[in-house]
């Protein structure tokens, strides 16, 4: 199962058009994304940094750390998100065992990419 799976029918979504923001470096955010539909990209200035498609997450850092943004997020195509607060992340990593594994696992692979190794 995907993140996108785990959220296909939650109705807190978001809709953002073509070339939007989703996220913005700098900004405050207390939600965590999963992308459903569409492409986006993370991006720091014009350099992309990563290529986000369906049950892809962003924002998670900015929810555990409860700190700003750290990079852009645009849509490259018309997207849905699902919208997750403090208190579904923290159901979610209670109460769904592989949860905390793939945020983990996500985490570490951009890690992995930030050092260049």
């Amino acid at each position: 199962m995907t993140l996108a799976d785990l959220f296909k029918f939650d109705e807190d979504v978001v809709e953002v058009g073509e070339g939007e923001h989703l996220l913005r470096r700098g900004e405050g955010n207390d939600m965590m994304y999963v992308l459903l539909e569409g492409a986006a990209e993370v991006r720091s200035g014009d350099k992309v940094l990563e290529k986000l498609e369906r049950g892809s997450v962003v924002g998670e850092m900015s929810l555990i750390e409860k700190e700003v943004c750290s990079a852009d997020v645009v849509t490259v195509s018309g997207c849905r998100f699902a919208k997750v607060n403090e208190k579904q992340f923290q159901f979610l990593v209670h109460n769904h065992p592989l949860f905390p594994q793939e945020i983990m696992r996500i985490m570490a692979g951009r890690l992995r990419e930030a050092g260049g190794s």
